[in-house]
């Protein structure tokens, strides 16, 4: 499916990339939007007062538009950021230091996060917590034992919508419902979600929703931190710099710019977020339901042929799988896997996944994960089932 749309397929034709839930390849119109604003009008934002900065300006402004309209969101609850790990850090920083400069420190009360976590959302609330003197609570029985470890000791939440080895689709409604009754604030990590299935953050009614735009088939360098009012109202200011700041008085006191202006210090990523408004606009012109059920198609089609093999060992259930599947070869390291199928032009990624205390559940050393995007077709599943084949055999003969 549109896979003579991106420039890489052009040098390697024979590539089977199976790798986008680490990063998405890239489309030429990506490629292009970036390289036209550093050809023809790279300049900065909201600073100068010439044609192309104006452009520059414009093209940014729109940019946010863009991206908010989405994901279901408005431009003034668009936080620019480096990337998804940013914003998880900059909510849990934020919100716990503002909790803590107004509680005592016995009075806190708890952060709450699932062991199954990426460790970019993992990580920022166990070590924001215990910076603050919040009690972290760690789930260990998924996702949907969230709901009931919900009190009223719970401050914040960090909760993704699928998991970036089991996959899947994960219904947050509840969580979500019940922490706003308790006045707890809610953060969805969405990057694995982003661009496999509909997000929409009105209707979600989380506080906090994070992407990365890599993962978008946008480039490295950006990703957004979307905002509720209730959300802004719970957030400080933890970085100042140029273009954040409203006044600085004579006694150095630093008032900050209302709303998304007061989170984004220095300049922007200016490419990095023209390419990624182009990303979601590709992903729309292509036709987003139909690229959620071509990628579903394949996931389906690959978990068939590899339940054929009597040597494969998934990781969990896979009969739900949307977008990826992890596994092991019996008998094989997941790191060997990975490596002699990258020797055959085959990209799958093998490890851990930045999930430790997931494997460590599931009782396995590594996986080996394959995912999809919306250039990959059933070509490429037989070819990686080939291949499995043929390793397997090697390491047996």
């Amino acid at each position: 499916m549109l896979k003579e749309q991106f420039p890489i397929f052009i040098s390697q034709p024979d590539l089977v990339y199976l790798d986008s839930a680490a990063t998405a390849l890239k489309p030429m119109s990506v490629v292009d939007v970036i390289c036209d604003y550093y050809e023809n009008y790279s300049a900065n934002v909201e600073r100068g007062l010439y044609p192309i900065a104006d452009k520059a300006t414009i093209a940014v402004r729109n940019a946010r538009e863009d991206i908010a309209g989405f994901f279901g969101a408005t431009a003034s609850q668009v936080i620019f950021t480096s990337g998804a790990t940013q914003s998880m850090n900059l909510v849990a920083r934020s919100v716990l230091m503002k909790i803590a400069s107004e509680t005592l420190e016995n009075d806190r009360g708890e952060v709450l996060v699932s062991l199954d976590e990426h460790h970019s959302s993992l990580l920022p609330i166990v070590a924001q917590g215990q910076n603050y003197g919040f009690e972290v609570v760690l789930n260990e029985d998924g996702y949907e034992a969230l709901t009931d470890m919900i009190n009223e000791k719970t401050k914040l939440i960090f909760v993704s919508l699928a998991s970036n080895v089991i996959g899947g689709e994960r219904y947050l409604d509840s969580i979500i419902e019940k922490a706003h009754k308790f006045g707890a604030l809610v953060l969805v990590d969405a990057c694995q979600a982003a661009c496999h299935m509909r997000v929409d953050f009105a209707e979600l009614g989380a506080d906090y929703l994070v992407f990365s735009g890599h993962k978008l088939y946008g480039p490295t360098g950006v990703g957004c931190l979307l905002v509720s009012d209730r959300g802004y109202q719970a957030l400080r200011n933890v970085d100042f710099g140029g273009g954040a700041v409203e006044c600085v008085s004579d006694k150095l006191e630093i008032t900050s710019k209302p709303g998304f202006e007061g989170f984004e210090p220095g300049t922007l990523p200016i490419a990095q977020i023209i390419g990624l408004a182009e990303a979601v606009n590709f992903l729309k012109e292509a036709g987003i339901d139909e690229v959620f059920e071509h990628e579903h198609n394949l996931c389906t089609y690959l978990v068939q042929k590899l339940s054929e093999l009597d040597f494969i060992e998934f990781v969990s259930d896979v009969q739900e799988a949307v977008h990826l599947v992890s596994f092991n070869v019996s008998g094989v390291h997941a790191h060997d896997v990975a490596f002699i199928l990258g020797g055959k032009g085959i990209c799958v990624r093998a490890g851990q996944h930045c999930t430790q205390l997931l494997h460590k559940k599931l009782n396995i050393t590594a996986s080996v994960r394959a995912s999809f995007g919306m250039f990959n077709n059933k070509e490429d599943c037989d070819k990686l089932v080939e291949a499995l084949k043929e390793l397997f055999q090697m390491f047996n003969s």
